[in-house]
């Protein structure tokens, strides 16, 4: 045992850095064999202190006003099957010409599921019109604005990141990871690690959504069904596309140790709405989270804040 802690830390040290420039000593939770190899998963914290990491706990979330109806009576956010992007490259841009490294894609993305939002401070900056336009109903929708907090439970795999629109280059880690196996004489299994920073690269064509990602991944599927209970289910249901698309649910509202705590801070009501139509809108929202308050079915003391977007001089 103390070998394999040894061997994880020198690989902490020496290779890991070449795929996350900047990452801590905290970046492994778990270190095994597996298979004659060794075996290393990434944690909760994975991306501190990297240029991923999202330094702030406040998202934004752009959606039509169904969408927030749904939220509010599932009291749940869903996340969706990375099989069911609309980007085809998602997953691949990251390991393009290098395929090999990962053999079981497939599985990886379909256990791997993601829920898309923007740093709060996009609401005040010069790309919020589009933003709004793109994915807040043209402006009819709303922005609920979240707060997030990753479970330190390393059980979990939840990942909370920034997604970059640029094409890394893998070579230098492969290179390390070559050298480390070599002098240490033991193959490293590195596909629960490599596949996490997978999920947080697209092509730059995509850059103007600014995305931050919440990212929770099944372990190719054993947690699931044995650990995760009612609170998590593989669902489906038809997108806009009327295709067949799988999502799985988060709770919101709840203090959870084992699962992400979410909590709704802030709803803005679009834009496009007039005085009359938003003062309906908000007196109804208003309401309905009272009442879920209420029935203590949200851990909350203070009614989330309703507004109208500002972009109302549009």
């Amino acid at each position: 045992m103390e070998n394999i802690l040894k061997l994880h830390q020198l690989y902490v040290d020496s290779v890991l850095p070449t795929l996350l420039p900047g990452c801590g000593r905290h970046i492994v939770t778990t270190v095994k064999f597996r298979d004659t190899k060794l075996s290393l998963e990434l944690g909760p914290e994975a991306f501190k202190g990297t240029r991923y990491d999202t330094k702030s706990k406040k998202f934004v979330h752009f959606t039509s006003l169904k969408a927030l109806q749904s939220i509010l009576n599932e009291s749940s956010i869903r996340l969706y099957c990375l099989n069911n992007s609309n980007d085809p490259n998602e997953f691949k841009y990251f390991i393009k010409g290098k395929e090999s490294i990962l053999f079981e894609n497939d599985q990886i993305k379909e256990n791997t599921f993601t829920f898309s939002m923007c740093d709060e401070k996009v609401l005040r900056g010069n790309n919020a019109l589009n933003l709004w336009r793109l994915y807040g109903d043209g402006g009819r929708g709303v922005a609920i604005i979240f707060e997030i907090n990753l479970p330190e439970n390393d059980f979990d795999k939840s990942y909370l990141g920034r997604v970059l629109y640029t094409k890394p280059d893998l070579d230098a880690f492969l290179q390390k990871n070559r050298e480390f196996e070599t002098e240490n004489k033991i193959k490293v299994d590195y596909s629960d690690i490599i596949h996490v920073p997978a999920c947080y690269h697209k092509n730059s064509h995509y850059k103007i959504e600014e995305e931050i990602r919440l990212m929770h991944y099944y372990y190719k599927g054993e947690m699931f069904a044995k650990y995760r209970g009612g609170n998590d289910k593989y669902l489906k249901d038809f997108n806009s596309r009327n295709e067949i698309v799988t999502y799985s649910k988060l709770n919101i509202g709840k203090l959870n140790k084992n699962y992400p705590s979410i909590y709704i801070k802030e709803i803005q009501i679009g834009f496009r709405h007039e005085e009359g139509s938003f003062l309906k809108i908000k007196k109804h929202f208003k309401l309905l989270m009272a009442s879920m308050i209420k029935s203590s079915s949200w851990d909350v003391d203070e009614m989330p804040k309703i507004s109208h977007s500002n972009l109302l001089e549009i």
